[in-house]
C-alpha cells in the first residue's frame, strides 16, 4: 500500500549525489528533522540502503543516492515518483522514474 507520493522533475531537486525531497512531501509524511537509513527500491524491487538526512532547510536522501542513480542510470530531469511506502524506524520507499 502507497502511503504518500510524490511526483517532479524539477532539476533543483535532484543533484548528482543528492535528491531532495519536497518540504511539503517530507513535512506531510513527519520526515523533517529525521536522519536515518532507509530503504530505496527500484521499479525492478531491487533495494538499496539510502541516508535520509535533514539539510538545512530541506530533507535529502544522501549517502547511497548516487550509487542508485547510476544502477538505475537515473539523469537530470527526467520525471519521477517517489512513493514512501512505509514509514517505520526505517522507512521504505519505491522509485519510479522515465514511464512516470
Amino acid at each position: 500500500m502507497v502511503r504518500d507520493a510524490h511526483r517532479g522533475q524539477d532539476p533543483a531537486q535532484f543533484v548528482t549525489n543528492i535528491l531532495y525531497l519536497p518540504l511539503a512531501f517530507a513535512k506531510s509524511n513527519g520526515l523533517v528533522n529525521r536522519r536515518c537509513k532507509m530503504i530505496l527500491r527500484d521499479e525492478k524491487r531491487r533495494s538499496w540502503s539510502v541516508l535520509l538526512a535533514p539539510m538545512g532547510h530541506h530533507v535529502a536522501i544522501t549517502k547511497g543516492w548516487r550509487l542508485f542513480r547510476q544502477a538505475n542510470n537515473v539523469q537530470i530531469g527526467d520525471p519521477y515518483k517517489f512513493e514512501l511506502i512505509e514509514n517505520g524506524t526505517i522507512p521504505i520507499s519505491v522509485f519510479h522514474w522515465k514511464q512516470v
